[in-house]
């Protein structure tokens, strides 16, 4: 069987773009490191909340606290990846 390739060349921006999102970002201040802390708190919070009024023990419950850490990642990604 012959191999074909798929797909699309990428332009070096595009590569550019992916490896930035990939590589590691040292937070460059100690205002970027709050930021973060503030992130994790305010969810953390969120979460506490939100734990003492759902069911104990339900799909929709352990979704709310995935989605929780899915929108913390998604805030420190974003703090860390524009500065």
């Amino acid at each position: 069987m012959e191999e074909r390739a798929v797909g699309r060349e990428l332009s070096e921006a595009e590569v550019q773009a992916i490896k930035h999102r990939h590589a590691y970002h040292k937070p460059a201040s100690g205002e970027v490191q709050q930021r973060h802390a503030r992130v994790r708190e305010i969810l953390a919070t969120a979460e506490i909340e939100l734990m003492k009024i759902l069911p104990e023990k339900s799909r929709g419950t352990s979704l709310v606290a995935t989605k929780l850490d899915e929108a913390r990642m998604w805030a420190n990604q974003a703090i860390a990846t524009s500065q």
